[in-house]
């Protein structure tokens, strides 16, 4: 066995230092990319980039590895492990033609290789020799790799002699790496694409990558279709344009320009936990008391039903309309842009605060890449061992405090965000505190009330602080939970979550906050509340301040629904829209079609077109889909 396994490392290991080679053409091939890239960054995009690397070689060898450990395991069988020498190059061999090919076909797609590749074989294969020939100098590396490959490779057993002891170890061991090595480490979830740019750019990220990593880590589904409602992409965009108010009105609100800015993200605080269902008044009492102070918008729209749908829609203006996540999806790797980077060139500090351990909901990677430098969760609080809630991470109330505590020592003006932890399931209570909330109805109720006095803990201590008169807070909750029913017992009661807007300094002048709003339109509406142009986010979300009208939209996985301050539309792309007429979203009546509804149908297509196509094009964030 220990032949086996001497003779299975320095295979892997002569794999790992083609990957790396590959990479080093890469960055070579793509050097204008990398000019103002410090050679610090490039250096750890190659250091970090043996973890995909080694992940990568596990996963297309396991059959291999399994095969030839097997085989050790007996003397009479270890004749055969030489026959293995050719599969491991042929397997080897067709992926190093899909490292080398995308060398080239990420300038077409912006992203490294995924399994849509294949649903463009027919048009591929009838180009394969023009291709070779016209990129004959990757053709001609790739022969070399392949013909490199074939010369030092060894199956061929070496004599070593070891004890059983020694052998069990080395076994052992051996075991251990490749099971690491094909999760990619211990951290809580196995290796993704995402982790490439947790504290990196873009170009940085695509350099520590592999593209045959990103090809089997993606999912082999149907690909989407660009959608074709308007001729052009520009068309469906003037159409979504002719939502934006010509004269905004900004100018009826005192100017926040330069202030901080806080956005708390309440876990599962639905709607319906702070208004309360038949007559009660709900769970949130501290909340609902702030909402009175605040610019309240009580038809507000989560643009998901899972956290990490809600966090793109928050910071990037960019809703969840695909089957799964945005921040998994095999668009994970295209070129995002969000509120924290915009506020990175106004000179802010960017900090994001969640008590769950690091690396959930990918929450540490994407906000690193929308520009929030700073991340503070679980690794990163100081009293784990006392304030740990045995689940998930830390409690609210003490992770709370730590937030001011660390926002009392960063550099102003900041932009931060909170998310809040303890009303996840299990709902977890600090034992010294069980008993002191309504337990309601719901097994969630409790834990509500939990997180509303930490909140109301977090403002308190806020007061005292010498940022807090000068920052604009900005409250909503990443989705639903459980019902109770009542009104909210309808398609539109499992999106409905509070946004609101609360500064100390300021007294909001009269605006119409029945309107229709949603979370893709937080971060353009704080942008236009700073005097900061949004230029740089896609059209799929509006400042509430210059839309004519309120709108919001989702996708259930079987169809999409657009609800607007005069209809809601339901549509699943093949037949008629379901269309209802509702009063201040509540009280759905199905209604016949009519003109204003296909002014509906119109902007629900364009914003369709926009957003898919901006995705399979990888430019949702260039300025060929910004304001006209």
């Amino acid at each position: 066995m220990a032949q086996v396994i001497v003779l299975l490392s320095y295979n892997l290991l002569l794999l790992m230092g083609f990957y790396s080679f590959v990479r080093l053409f890469f960055l070579a091939y793509h050097w204008s990319k990398y000019l103002t890239v410090s050679k610090v960054e490039i250096a750890f995009a190659f250091l970090h980039g043996l973890r995909f690397d080694f992940s990568t070689i596990v996963l297309i060898n396991s059959p291999i590895i399994l095969l030839a450990l097997f085989l050790g395991l007996q003397k009479n069988s270890l004749k055969l492990i030489p026959y293995l020498r050719w599969p491991f190059v042929v397997i080897n061999s067709l992926f190093f033609v899909t490292a080398m090919g995308d060398v080239e076909y990420i300038n077409f797609t912006g992203r490294r290789l995924t399994k849509d590749v294949l649903f463009m074989s027919r048009e591929l294969g009838h180009q394969v020799f023009q291709i070779l020939q016209y990129y004959w100098f990757n053709t001609f590396v790739l022969i070399l790799l392949i013909g490199l490959l074939t010369r030092t490779v060894r199956f061929k057993l070496p004599q070593i002699q070891l004890s059983k002891k020694h052998i069990s170890l080395i076994t052992l061991l051996f075991l251990l790496c490749i099971f690491i090595g094909a999760r990619g480490g211990w951290q809580l979830k196995p290796l993704q694409a995402n982790h490439a740019f947790a504290h990196s750019t873009t170009a940085v990220g695509e350099l520590t990558l592999n593209s045959n990593f990103t090809f089997l880590k993606s999912k082999l589904r149907t690909p989407l279709q660009r959608k074709n409602y308007f001729s052009k992409d520009s068309e469906a965009l003037e159409v979504l344009n002719k939502n934006q108010l010509k004269v905004g009105l900004t100018n009826k609100l005192p100017s926040l320009k330069g202030q901080n800015v806080m956005i708390i993200v309440l876990e599962s605080f639905a709607l319906e936990y702070l208004i309360g269902v038949n007559n009660q008044s709900g769970y949130t009492p501290f909340l609902k008391d702030l909402s009175k102070k605040s610019l309240y918008f009580q038809n507000g729209f989560a643009n998901g039903r899972r956290s990490i749908e809600a966090i793109p829609s928050i910071l990037s203006a960019t809703p969840s309309l695909l089957s799964q996540p945005l921040i998994t999806s095999d668009f994970q790797s295209n070129q995002f842009i969000g509120i924290g980077n915009i506020f990175l060139d106004q000179g802010y500090t960017t900090h994001f605060f969640h008590g769950g351990e690091n690396g959930t909901m990918f929450f540490d990677s994407f906000s690193s890449r929308v520009g929030f430098e700073n991340y503070y969760g679980y690794n990163e609080y100081p009293n784990k061992d006392k304030d740990f809630d045995g689940n998930w991470g830390i409690y609210d109330e003490p992770f709370f405090m730590y937030t001011i505590k660390t926002l009392n020592q960063v550099r102003k003006p900041f932009l931060s965000l909170l998310f809040s932890l303890s009303s996840h399931q299990p709902y977890s209570i600090p034992p010294h505190l069980k008993g002191h909330f309504p337990k309601g109805n719901l097994e969630i109720h409790e834990s509500l009330g939990y997180t509303d006095y930490a909140l109301k803990i977090f403002f308190e201590s806020a007061k005292k602080t010498d940022w807090y008169h000068n920052t604009l807070f900005v409250i909503t909750a990443d989705h639903t939970q459980k019902s109770e029913g009542g009104s909210f017992a309808d398609d539109l009661g499992a999106y409905r979550v509070p946004i609101m807007f609360f500064h100390p300094s300021v007294t909001w002048p009269e605006i119409n906050a029945q309107k229709v709003m949603q979370h893709a339109d937080i971060a353009p509406t704080i942008l236009d509340l700073m005097q900061i142009p949004s230029v740089k986010l896609p059209s799929l979300g509006r400042s509430i301040f210059k839309s004519e009208q309120g709108l919001a939209i989702n996708f259930t996985g079987s169809e999409y629904w657009l609800l607007s301050d005069r209809f809601f539309i339901k549509w699943n792309e093949e037949s008629l829209p379901s269309v209802y007429k509702h009063t201040h979203s509540y009280d759905l009546k199905p209604i016949p079609d009519s003109s204003l509804v296909q002014q509906d149908m119109e902007y629900l297509k364009a914003l369709l077109q926009i957003y898919y196509n901006g995705l399979i094009s990888n430019n949702l964030y260039t300025k060929e889909n910004k304001e006209l």
